[in-house]
């Protein structure tokens, strides 16, 4: 063989060498490529491997479909959008007829379930009424239906994603009671119970979405205001009555929003702000007071005014102050309770207020009677200022008191908690103001609330 014709074949050899080689790049690369977008798009979807499974010594009326443990891996919204904050519109009132409270709809299972939820800063369970409910008288589209969610789970009384209080037909149980869940009846005590499941959490219109531990309520002994069929608890971990993930948290957890909630209540709906602060929602700037106690949303009342002047009380005599929108009254100890209706009463040859005055004793709006009012009647009652840390809320006559519906019928919306009782801001303390609770960084904000944007 020449010397020419070897360097000319050893070339050709290179070059198809050459191109043999840069084809197996290419489907590697391509390869590649595909196995990563498809497993980066599995990584993205919540796929469930169902079983069926024995289930003849338990309730037929409480049989889900139970589901093999799964990792449930929610797609992060704040890294794509870390300003994301989402509004939910609210309906309600704190008339004390026909809700006295304020609730929003949300999704629980697959596919979702229409849910009404009463929004409580005073509690931090997820409780949801059941088809299969005795006592709920509920409507069926309101309820959530066990049997229809496949992504439901009861836990066993030896599960490890809950803490398990009660064990009933090997199905862990809560019991729960509230003593401020009845407007009309203050001294009635509410029970609610049922088993422990999990299922999928979902706010509609929204991305929001993730599994979390609640309670189903299989049985209660009143039944919530209009047209609610759920408690949404917003408040800490630490009161939950299973020590589950709370919603609100498993959300913030799952990095789809902020720490951080909002809420404006006015006398037909309102808005909760998810994730953040929406600054259409108020007027001014956001005053905020430190939260104290991460048990409940604790904050500390330094004083009560009435019309710009001190009346007496110390801290000491406003200690256990929370913020709670499931409670529609203002509530005070009974030393702070009992100073602010003598002053009040003192008040009567100048102020003459309806219900208030010219009474005997025992028959006042402060005795829990109520009275037919007109504007100008109402424009005669004292102001209140509450003195927090860093903000003082102000609240006239019409914020305070609560209208019968229907009618012109008022009651007071304060109330006694006791010797040594709590103090709690309620939402009849809360409508006048765009209420923000940062827990990102422990505090409660309030600003004047803009009631022509608010629920809109």
């Amino acid at each position: 063989i020449r010397k020419g014709s070897v360097s000319k074949t050893k070339n050709e050899m290179k070059g198809v060498t050459l191109i043999v080689c840069s084809l197996l790049l290419f489907v590697l690369i391509v390869s590649c490529d595909e196995w990563n977008r498809r497993y980066n798009s599995e990584q993205n979807l919540l796929s469930f491997n169902i079983k069926r499974i024995d289930l003849k010594n338990v309730d037929p009326n409480l049989r889900p479909k139970r589901v093999s443990p799964i990792e449930d891996k929610p797609s992060s919204v704040l890294d794509s959008n870390p300003n994301s904050f989402y509004n939910t519109p609210l309906s309600g009132n704190n008339n004390l007829e026909p809700t006295g409270a304020f609730y929003t709809e949300v999704a629980i299972g697959t596919p979702p379930q229409r849910v009404i939820a009463l929004l409580d800063t005073g509690s931090a369970d997820l409780l949801v009424t059941t088809a299969a409910c005795h006592g709920c008288n509920k409507p069926k589209n309101v309820e959530y239906n066990i049997t229809s969610s496949h992504t439901a789970q009861i836990l066993p009384c030896h599960t490890t994603q809950a803490f398990c209080p009660r064990c009933i037909n090997s199905q862990c149980s809560f019991y729960n009671e509230y003593e401020t869940c009845a407007p009309n009846n203050p001294d009635q005590v509410c029970i609610i119970t049922g088993p422990i499941l999990t299922d999928f959490f979902s706010i509609p219109n929204t991305p929001l979405s993730t599994r979390v531990v609640m309670g189903a309520i299989s049985m209660m002994n009143i039944t919530f205001p209009g047209p609610i069929s759920a408690i949404w608890g917003l408040a800490y971990r630490n009161i939950t009555g299973f020590k589950e993930v709370p919603a609100f948290q498993a959300l913030v957890d799952a990095r789809q929003i902020k720490d951080v909630f909002s809420l404006c209540l006015l006398d037909n709906g309102g808005t909760m702000t998810l994730g953040g602060v929406d600054p259409r929602l108020y007027h001014s700037e956001i005053g905020y007071t430190p939260i104290t106690s991460t048990i409940w949303y604790g904050v500390q009342m330094l004083n009560v005014k009435i019309d710009g002047q001190n009346i007496g009380l110390t801290p000491q005599h406003l200690s256990n102050c929370i913020v709670d929108s499931g409670t529609y009254s203002l509530v005070f100890g009974q030393t702070a309770y009992t100073t602010i209706q003598k002053v009040f009463e003192k008040s009567c040859p100048e102020s003459n207020m309806t219900g208030v005055c010219n009474l005997r004793p025992g028959q006042t709006l402060f005795d829990g009677k109520c009275f037919e009012m007109n504007e100008k009647e109402i424009d005669q009652f004292l102001n209140l200022e509450l003195v927090l840390n860093g903000v003082t809320l102000k609240l006239e006559g019409r914020d305070y008191l609560i209208k019968q519906h229907g009618t012109q019928v008022y009651c007071l919306g304060l109330q006694n908690s006791g010797p040594g009782g709590y103090t709690i801001i309620g939402s009849v303390a809360m409508q006048p103001y765009y209420s923000v609770f940062d827990r990102e960084n422990k505090r409660i904000g309030f600003a004047p609330v803009n009631r022509r944007t608010c629920g809109t």
